[in-house]
Protein backbone atom coordinates (compact mmCIF):
# COMPACT_ATOMS: atom_id res chain seq x y z
CA UNK A 1 0.00 0.00 0.00
CA UNK A 2 1.23 3.51 -0.80
CA UNK A 3 2.38 5.80 1.96
CA UNK A 4 -0.54 7.48 3.66
CA UNK A 5 -0.76 11.18 2.88
CA UNK A 6 -2.81 13.99 4.38
CA UNK A 7 -5.82 15.56 2.75
CA UNK A 8 -8.43 17.99 4.08
CA UNK A 9 -12.21 17.82 4.04
CA UNK A 10 -14.27 20.80 2.99
CA UNK A 11 -15.74 20.98 6.48
CA UNK A 12 -12.43 22.21 7.84
CA UNK A 13 -11.08 19.06 9.44
CA UNK A 14 -7.78 17.69 8.24
CA UNK A 15 -7.54 13.94 7.94
CA UNK A 16 -5.56 11.39 6.01
CA UNK A 17 -6.65 10.54 2.51
CA UNK A 18 -7.27 7.01 3.79
CA UNK A 19 -9.60 8.22 6.55
CA UNK A 20 -11.46 10.28 3.96
CA UNK A 21 -11.71 7.16 1.79
CA UNK A 22 -13.17 5.21 4.70
CA UNK A 23 -15.68 8.00 5.26
CA UNK A 24 -16.67 8.07 1.58
CA UNK A 25 -17.05 4.28 1.42
CA UNK A 26 -19.23 3.96 4.56
CA UNK A 27 -22.54 2.24 3.98
CA UNK A 28 -21.76 1.24 0.42
CA UNK A 29 -21.50 -2.09 -1.32
CA UNK A 30 -18.27 -4.06 -1.47
CA UNK A 31 -17.76 -2.84 -5.06
CA UNK A 32 -18.11 0.82 -3.95
CA UNK A 33 -15.69 0.28 -1.09
CA UNK A 34 -13.16 -1.36 -3.44
CA UNK A 35 -13.56 1.50 -5.94
CA UNK A 36 -13.01 4.17 -3.27
CA UNK A 37 -9.94 2.46 -1.83
CA UNK A 38 -8.55 1.83 -5.33
CA UNK A 39 -9.09 5.52 -6.19
CA UNK A 40 -7.12 6.45 -3.06
CA UNK A 41 -4.36 4.07 -4.06
CA UNK A 42 -4.19 5.48 -7.61
CA UNK A 43 -4.13 9.08 -6.37
CA UNK A 44 -1.55 8.30 -3.68
CA UNK A 45 0.83 7.01 -6.33
CA UNK A 46 0.49 10.10 -8.53
CA UNK A 47 -0.03 13.09 -6.24
CA UNK A 48 1.97 14.87 -3.58
CA UNK A 49 -0.84 15.38 -1.10
CA UNK A 50 0.65 16.21 2.27
CA UNK A 51 -0.07 18.15 5.47
CA UNK A 52 0.28 21.48 3.67
CA UNK A 53 -2.68 20.51 1.52
CA UNK A 54 -5.13 21.74 4.16
CA UNK A 55 -8.81 21.88 3.24
CA UNK A 56 -8.85 22.65 -0.47
CA UNK A 57 -12.15 21.42 -1.91
CA UNK A 58 -10.70 20.63 -5.38
CA UNK A 59 -8.81 17.62 -3.99
CA UNK A 60 -11.94 16.21 -2.39
CA UNK A 61 -13.89 16.68 -5.60
CA UNK A 62 -11.14 15.03 -7.62
CA UNK A 63 -11.14 12.13 -5.15
CA UNK A 64 -14.93 11.72 -5.38
CA UNK A 65 -14.89 11.88 -9.18
CA UNK A 66 -12.04 9.36 -9.36
CA UNK A 67 -13.93 6.95 -7.09
CA UNK A 68 -17.16 7.38 -9.06
CA UNK A 69 -15.38 6.78 -12.37
CA UNK A 70 -13.52 3.72 -11.10
CA UNK A 71 -16.81 2.36 -9.76
CA UNK A 72 -18.93 3.20 -12.81
CA UNK A 73 -16.44 2.04 -15.44
CA UNK A 74 -15.76 -1.20 -13.54
CA UNK A 75 -19.49 -1.92 -13.24
CA UNK A 76 -20.02 -1.11 -16.91
CA UNK A 77 -17.28 -3.56 -17.92
CA UNK A 78 -18.20 -6.22 -15.37
CA UNK A 79 -14.70 -5.90 -13.94
CA UNK A 80 -13.33 -5.55 -10.44
CA UNK A 81 -12.64 -1.90 -9.52
CA UNK A 82 -8.97 -2.77 -8.98
CA UNK A 83 -8.70 -3.58 -12.71
CA UNK A 84 -9.37 0.04 -13.71
CA UNK A 85 -6.33 2.29 -14.05
CA UNK A 86 -5.85 6.04 -14.32
CA UNK A 87 -5.38 6.05 -18.06
CA UNK A 88 -8.82 4.50 -18.57
CA UNK A 89 -10.75 7.17 -16.73
CA UNK A 90 -8.47 9.98 -17.96
CA UNK A 91 -9.33 8.98 -21.54
CA UNK A 92 -12.99 8.76 -20.53
CA UNK A 93 -12.94 12.31 -19.12
CA UNK A 94 -10.81 13.79 -21.93
CA UNK A 95 -13.17 12.51 -24.60
CA UNK A 96 -16.25 14.29 -23.22
CA UNK A 97 -17.53 17.81 -22.69
CA UNK A 98 -18.53 18.69 -19.12
CA UNK A 99 -22.24 18.25 -19.86
CA UNK A 100 -21.68 14.96 -21.69
CA UNK A 101 -19.36 13.79 -18.91
CA UNK A 102 -21.95 14.61 -16.27
CA UNK A 103 -24.67 12.81 -18.21
CA UNK A 104 -22.50 9.80 -19.06
CA UNK A 105 -21.34 9.48 -15.45
CA UNK A 106 -24.98 9.57 -14.33
CA UNK A 107 -25.73 6.84 -16.90
CA UNK A 108 -22.86 4.67 -15.59
CA UNK A 109 -24.12 5.03 -12.01
CA UNK A 110 -27.69 4.34 -13.08
CA UNK A 111 -26.61 1.22 -14.96
CA UNK A 112 -24.82 0.10 -11.78
CA UNK A 113 -28.20 0.15 -10.02
CA UNK A 114 -28.37 3.62 -8.47
CA UNK A 115 -31.26 6.07 -8.65
CA UNK A 116 -29.40 9.12 -9.98
CA UNK A 117 -31.39 12.33 -9.61
CA UNK A 118 -31.11 15.30 -11.94
CA UNK A 119 -28.78 18.02 -10.67
CA UNK A 120 -30.65 20.37 -8.37
CA UNK A 121 -31.09 21.24 -4.72
CA UNK A 122 -30.28 18.38 -2.37
CA UNK A 123 -33.11 17.56 -0.01
CA UNK A 124 -31.55 15.97 3.03
CA UNK A 125 -28.64 13.59 3.14
CA UNK A 126 -28.68 10.71 0.69
CA UNK A 127 -28.23 7.30 2.30
CA UNK A 128 -26.61 5.85 -0.81
CA UNK A 129 -22.93 6.82 -0.55
CA UNK A 130 -22.52 6.66 -4.33
CA UNK A 131 -25.29 9.20 -4.84
CA UNK A 132 -23.99 11.29 -1.94
CA UNK A 133 -20.64 11.48 -3.77
CA UNK A 134 -22.53 12.37 -6.98
CA UNK A 135 -24.38 15.17 -5.17
CA UNK A 136 -21.05 16.45 -3.90
CA UNK A 137 -19.94 17.00 -7.48
CA UNK A 138 -23.09 18.32 -9.15
CA UNK A 139 -24.98 20.04 -6.32
CA UNK A 140 -22.37 21.27 -3.83
CA UNK A 141 -23.69 24.66 -2.62
CA UNK A 142 -20.20 25.71 -1.50
CA UNK A 143 -19.20 26.14 -5.14
CA UNK A 144 -20.34 29.35 -6.76
CA UNK A 145 -20.24 29.42 -10.57
CA UNK A 146 -17.29 31.48 -11.74
CA UNK A 147 -18.66 32.21 -15.22
CA UNK A 148 -21.99 32.29 -17.04
CA UNK A 149 -20.96 29.28 -19.12
CA UNK A 150 -20.90 27.19 -15.94
CA UNK A 151 -24.38 28.24 -14.89
CA UNK A 152 -25.67 27.11 -18.28
CA UNK A 153 -24.76 23.49 -17.59
CA UNK A 154 -26.90 23.40 -14.43
CA UNK A 155 -24.22 21.80 -12.32
CA UNK A 156 -21.79 22.89 -9.69
CA UNK A 157 -18.30 23.87 -10.86
CA UNK A 158 -17.06 21.07 -8.63
CA UNK A 159 -17.53 18.61 -11.50
CA UNK A 160 -15.44 20.56 -14.04
CA UNK A 161 -12.83 21.13 -11.33
CA UNK A 162 -12.75 17.40 -10.59
CA UNK A 163 -12.53 16.44 -14.25
CA UNK A 164 -9.71 18.90 -14.90
CA UNK A 165 -7.90 17.53 -11.84
CA UNK A 166 -8.17 14.01 -13.22
CA UNK A 167 -6.66 15.15 -16.52
CA UNK A 168 -3.92 16.99 -14.61
CA UNK A 169 -3.00 13.93 -12.50
CA UNK A 170 -3.51 11.13 -15.01
CA UNK A 171 -3.38 13.01 -18.34
CA UNK A 172 0.16 11.95 -19.19
CA UNK A 173 -1.27 8.46 -19.61
CA UNK A 174 -3.84 9.52 -22.20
Amino acid sequence: MAQRQRVGWCDGTVTTMWEYAEHLAQGGTQAWREAVLHAAELLARRTNWDERFGTLPPRECQFRATALLVYGIAADRGAAPTMIDGSEFAVWVASRSIVQGRNDLADLLSAAGHDVPEPGPVRGRDRDPVIAAWHGLVDDPRWIPAADVLTDIRTSPALPEAFSGIIWVFGDRV
